[in-house]
C-alpha cells in the first residue's frame, strides 16, 4: 500500500479510492465536468502561485502510474496561445518569461514559424504565439 503523503492532491486519492472503474470513464463514472478537457495542464499562467498548482498536477500525472499501477489516460501534450494584436504578444513574452524562470519549455514563434508548426493555421492576422 502507498505511504500517504499529505502533499498529494485531491484528485491523487480519488483515482486510488474511487468507486469508478481504474481509470476514469465518462461512461461509468460521472466526474461533474467534462472528461476530454481535463488533460488540458497547460503550466504557464500569469500567477506563480497557478504555475506552481498546475506544475505539482503535472508531475503528479506524470509519475502516477509508475506510483501506483494506475494507468490515468493522460497525455503530455502542448497547445499555441494565440497573440491576434501586440499587447497580448507582450503579454505571452512576459508569460514565457516567467516560464523560464520556473523551469517551463516555451517559445514565442513568428507567424512564418508557427505555419511551419501547424500548417493548416490561417497566419495572415496573427502577430506570433506561444
Amino acid at each position: 500500500m502507498l505511504e500517504k503523503k499529505a502533499s498529494r492532491p485531491i484528485s491523487f486519492w480519488y483515482t486510488l479510492y474511487s468507486p469508478c472503474d481504474q481509470k476514469i470513464n465518462p461512461e461509468t463514472c460521472d466526474t461533474g465536468t467534462t472528461w476530454h478537457t481535463a488533460g488540458l495542464v497547460w503550466r504557464l499562467r500569469p500567477s506563480d502561485t497557478e504555475i506552481q498548482l498546475l506544475s505539482h498536477t503535472h508531475q503528479v500525472l506524470t509519475n502516477l502510474e509508475e506510483e501506483t499501477g494506475i494507468e490515468p489516460g493522460w497525455i503530455n501534450n502542448g497547445g499555441l496561445f494565440i497573440a491576434n494584436n501586440k499587447e497580448r504578444l507582450e503579454e505571452y513574452k512576459r508569460l514565457h518569461t516567467i516560464g523560464k524562470v520556473m523551469g517551463i519549455d516555451s517559445y514565442v514563434l513568428s507567424p512564418e514559424e508557427t505555419k511551419k508548426l501547424y500548417p493548416l493555421m490561417n497566419v495572415d492576422d496573427i502577430y506570433g504565439t506561444l
